[in-house]
């Protein structure tokens, strides 16, 4: 009996499955024919406007111009033009999980605050109490090395600072671009250049920045004793923006190393987008 009741149960279902296909397939040709309708009327309004605008001289130059429009535009896009400044898209390089993860771990860890960068400065620099004289007189008294682009890094165009540090700066400088470029290589990476935007600030030049309103102008800053280099990590000579983030996080290991060596003291600068360093 019970093999009886599931036959008859399972030939039910099956009826039953029977005309709820039956009911469907005719719920659905009767939409089709509610819309043919519709689509005629779309198609002929389709065919009317080429037979007016496109099937004419004029149509068929239009035509013509916005499909080679297309063609170059992804022509262009999938060719990498070299105009003489390479350029990086962040979408060929691949990400780079470090030691760092973010902003806020950098703030947290690159934070000596500037009464470490004092000492540190008066120890390594030039006395600024004593400092007179125009600038060619302030280098040549102190033996400034000036600091020009080479295939380390790139100086910036400075407004408020001129390209000098002392020797010890200036080698550390020449370090942690080298290290940097030797970190890039062992990870794969493009070679890029760090740009260095402030150096040695002569007395005048901070007040020059203090009118013009710059947070980072203090009458009592590092960058006095020619000691003090700014590295930007918001751009890197070879890439763009977008790319910049993976380079930024691979100089801050080299500047971990750096200081856990004793040999400078590092801010990481928000508003200034740049690390402030110091030599020790």
């Amino acid at each position: 009996m019970a093999k009886r009741y599931y036959n008859r149960i399972e030939g039910e279902s099956s009826d039953r499955e029977r005309n709820n296909r039956r009911n469907y397939s005719e719920l659905a040709k009767s939409i089709c024919s509610s819309l043919k309708s519709y689509f005629y009327i779309c198609f002929s309004a389709v065919a009317d406007y080429c037979k007016r605008y496109l099937f004419n001289r004029r149509g068929v130059y239009s035509s013509i111009a916005v499909v080679l429009l297309c063609v170059v535009t992804l022509f262009i896009r999938r060719c990498d033009f070299d105009f003489g400044i390479p350029t990086i898209n962040k979408g060929a390089l691949k990400p780079y999980y470090g030691y760092f993860r973010n902003n806020s771990h950098l703030n947290r860890f690159f934070n000596d605050l500037n009464d470490k960068h004092l000492v540190a400065a008066k120890a390594n620099g030039i006395q600024i109490d004593k400092v007179k004289g125009s600038l060619d007189e302030i280098v040549d008294e102190w033996n400034l090395e000036i600091i020009e682009d080479c295939s380390y890094y790139e100086v910036d165009k400075l407004t408020h600072s001129a390209p000098y540090l002392v020797s010890s700066a200036a080698e550390l400088l020449e370090d942690i671009c080298k290290n940097f470029r030797d970190s890039v290589e062992s990870k794969g990476y493009p070679e890029v250049k760090p740009i260095v935007t402030s150096l040695f600030r002569t007395p005048e030049s901070v007040k020059k920045l203090q009118r013009s309103g710059n947070v980072n102008s203090s009458s009592n800053s590092a960058h006095l004793y020619a000691t003090t280099v700014d590295i930007t990590y918001r751009r890197f000579d070879g890439t763009d923006m977008n790319g910049a983030d993976v380079y930024k996080y691979i100089m801050a290991e080299v500047l971990r190393d750096l200081r856990n060596e004793g040999r400078c003291y590092v801010k990481f600068e928000i508003k200034q987008a740049c690390f402030h360093i110091t030599v020790r």
